[in-house]
C-alpha cells in the first residue's frame, strides 16, 4: 500500500531543488555538471552491478527548473568517484593511492585498537605492499600487513566489485608470510603471534590466495583480514581491542574443531558484536582453523576461498620490516 499523497509529497521534496533552491545555497548547476545522469548512460541502467551502476557516478537529474537527487545513497560514492577520477586524469595515482594507505594506517590506530601506539608500516615495496612487525609482550608477536592500492581498473571496477590482487603481489605476500615464520622460529620465547591483513583503498572488495604450506604453520599463529575502518571502530567499543578479538577468534577455532559453524557472514564487526551479546551456534563452519584445510572469509563483502593467504604480514627482503622493532 502506498504512503497518503502528502507523505509522497513531502518525501519528494526531500529529494527535489528548485534552481531557487540551488541559489540560496551558493550552487550553480553547472558545477553539479560531473554529477547529472546524462542520457546515454540510461540503458546501462537496466542490468547494473550494485556499485558500479551509472548511479553511483551520476546520483542527479536535471529537470527543467532545478535539480532532483535520483539515488540519494550515492552521493558521497559520486565524489569519491570524481576525486578518483581527477586523480587518473593529472597523473598523480601513485601519490594519491600513497596518501589514501598512509592516512587509512593512521585512522586504524586513532582509537588504540592495535597493542602498540602505532603500527609503524613500511614504506611501499616494489609491489605496493606496506608492513610491519614487532613483539608487544613477552612471546607474543604481532604483525601486519596492508593491501596496495590501484586504481588502474577504475572506473570499469568500481565500488561493487572485488579486484583479484595480482600474481605477482600474491607471491610477494606468500614468500614474506613465510619469512615471518622463519623469523617467528629463531624467538626463543615465542608463545604466539597473529598476521593482520589491513584492507583499505578506494572503496572496492578485495580476494587473493597465497599458496602456504600449511605443514610449515607455527602453532599459535593466526590470522586476521580487518578494514582499517573496523579496527578503528573496534577501538572505540568496549573490549574491542586487537587481544579481545584475538581470544575471540580462538573461542570461534576450538569450537570448531567440536564440529560446530559460528557463522561470520557479515564480517569481523559482527562476529565480535554477536560474540559479546551471545551467538548462534551451527553445525559445520566456513571460517577454518589454520590447520584444518582451505580457507574462506568474508573480504569486500564476497566469500574467498584461501584468506589464509590474505591475512598475512610482510616482510620487506630488504631488511627494513624483517627486523623486530
Amino acid at each position: 500500500m502506498l504512503p497518503r499523497t502528502e507523505r509522497l509529497r513531502a518525501i519528494a521534496r526531500r529529494v527535489t531543488f528548485s534552481d531557487s533552491d540551488l541559489g540560496k545555497l551558493g550552487i550553480s548547476k553547472e558545477e553539479l555538471a560531473p554529477f547529472i545522469l546524462d542520457e546515454q548512460y540510461h540503458p546501462n541502467l537496466l542490468n547494473p552491478i550494485p556499485g558500479d551502476s551509472p548511479l553511483e557516478f551520476h546520483p542527479l537529474a536535471s529537470t527543467a527548473n532545478g535539480i532532483l537527487v535520483w539515488n540519494p545513497g550515492a552521493m558521497s560514492l559520486a565524489v569519491r568517484a570524481l576525486l578518483i577520477l581527477a586523480a587518473q586524469k593529472g597523473g598523480f595515482e601513485a601519490e594519491f593511492c600513497y596518501r589514501l594507505m598512509v592516512v587509512q594506517e593512521a585512522y586504524s590506530e586513532w582509537t588504540g585498537f592495535w597493542p602498540t601506539r602505532e603500527i609503524q608500516l613500511t614504506g611501499p615495496s616494489k609491489d605496493g605492499l606496506r608492513g610491519s612487525v614487532c613483539r608487544f609482550s613477552s612471546g607474543r608477536f604481532l604483525h601486519v600487513i596492508q593491501l596496495p592500492v590501484s586504481l588502474a581498473d577504475f572506473p570499469n571496477m568500481a565500488f561493487g566489485s572485488v579486484v583479484r590482487i595480482g600474481e605477482q603481489t600474491t607471491l610477494a605476500i606468500q614468500e614474506d608470510i613465510e619469512r615471518f615464520w622463519q623469523l617467528l622460529s629463531e624467538q626463543e620465547d615465542y608463545r604466539e603471534a597473529i598476521t593482520v591483513i589491513l584492507m583499505g583503498g578506494w572503496g572496492g572488495g578485495f580476494a587473493f590466495a597465497p599458496e602456504l604450506d600449511e605443514s610449515k604453520i607455527p602453532s599459535g599463529w593466526r590470522y586476521l583480514p580487518l578494514w582499517f575502518v573496523e579496527a578503528a571502530q573496534l577501538g572505540a567499543c568496549k573490549e574491542g581491542k586487537l587481544h579481545s578479538l584475538w581470544r575471540v577468534i580462538t573461542q570461534v577455532e576450538l569450537l570448531e574443531g567440536l564440529g560446530y559453524r559460528v557463522d561470520n557472514v557479515n564480517g569481523t564487526l559482527n562476529l565480535f558484536g554477536n560474540w559479546r551479546h551471545g551467538i548462534e551456534i551451527c553445525e559445520r563452519s566456513p571460517f577454518r582453523t589454520a590447520r584444518s584445510g582451505r580457507f574462506s572469509a568474508l573480504i569486500g563483502g564476497r566469500m574467498v576461498s584461501n584468506p589464509s593467504m590474505v591475512v598475512s604480514k610482510m616482510l620487506l627482503p630488504s631488511g627494513s620490516s624483517a627486523q623486530l622493532r
